[in-house]
């Protein structure tokens, strides 16, 4: 992410292809992905935080298959 201009792009990213409002999920960062139940995602975080691999984090999924941090 760069900054405030990656940001942007995080949130634009989300709100045009967001499944729907309301649906976070926790999920575990394993190396470059995000892991939720037996899936993983690549991710892009819209939230500063740690993102080392075994942080928790909360994620968006969007149409395109990619994880969204939105919390941690």
């Amino acid at each position: 992410m760069n900054g405030v201009d990656g940001l942007a792009r995080a949130v634009r990213r989300v709100a045009n292809s967001h499944k729907g409002m309301g649906q976070a999920q926790r999920g575990i960062i394993q190396g470059d992905k995000v892991c939720i139940g037996n899936r993983a995602y690549p991710f892009t975080a819209a939230v500063e935080c740690h993102t080392e691999t075994g942080s928790a984090v909360w994620v968006q999924l969007t149409k395109t298959g990619r994880a969204v941090i939105v919390g941690a």
